[in-house]
């Protein structure tokens, strides 16, 4: 017997200088964002966590697509769209972000944007309580570096499993764009920057624009 399922996802925008309208629908096993910029590099940015016989496994999804004239983008998660996962649509051109989670999935955001105590400082990310983070950052108009991080790994500023990751921009490594030379990481953030972190075996997520 095949089930057919259709999940719908709420989608909220986050914007630095204006509000943005946006929607972000899923059925059977397709993502769809409408209002990016027409003919426009889009990031997509997920993790899901698939349910094998015995266990769980995290899956990354980073990958950069076009949106059609329309500023519409449609994706694929191979094999499906599983219940338990995270997803951003972040615009390259203008730095809209849009992020969205199935019905009962076990995600969490936290927006870090005007949060002083937990935010990211212009040079790092630090966060406590954590044993593994992923981490995107994107410079509109230049660049996309990632890194991920365990505590007390090479990645780990203070390299010692004390309970926390603290991860410096400048460690991050380019992310491939099509057409363009691939630049450094960037040492401190700038106006318009946008940055995420996960937490995979949680789904927790941490998002941050920079407006000033």
């Amino acid at each position: 017997m095949t089930i057919n399922r259709t999940v719908l996802i709420a989608l909220t925008v986050f914007w630095a200088t204006s509000s943005l309208a946006a929607t972000l629908t899923a059925g059977g096993t397709t993502l769809t964002a409408k209002d990016m910029t027409p003919n426009g590099d889009v990031l997509i940015y997920g993790f899901a966590l698939e349910h094998r016989l015995y266990e769980s496994r995290s899956v990354r999804t980073l990958t950069v697509v076009t949106a059609d004239g329309s500023g519409t983008v449609s994706y694929s998660p191979l094999p499906r769209l599983e219940q338990r996962s995270l997803w951003f649509v972040i615009d390259l051109t203008t730095g809209a972000l849009a992020k969205a989670a199935p019905g009962g999935s076990p995600a969490t955001f936290k927006d870090l944007t005007t949060d002083v105590a937990e935010g990211p400082s212009s040079t790092r990310f630090t966060r406590n309580f954590a044993t593994y983070l992923d981490g995107v950052l994107v410079r509109p108009g230049k660049g996309i570096w990632t890194l991920t991080a365990g505590d007390g790994g090479p990645n780990d500023d203070d390299g010692r499993p004390d309970g926390a990751i603290s991860m410096s921009f400048s460690r991050f490594a380019t992310v491939p764009t099509k057409g363009k030379a691939a630049p450094p990481p960037p040492a401190t953030l700038t106006p318009g920057d946008v940055f995420v972190a996960v937490d995979p075996a949680t789904l927790h997520a941490y998002i941050a624009v920079r407006s000033h």
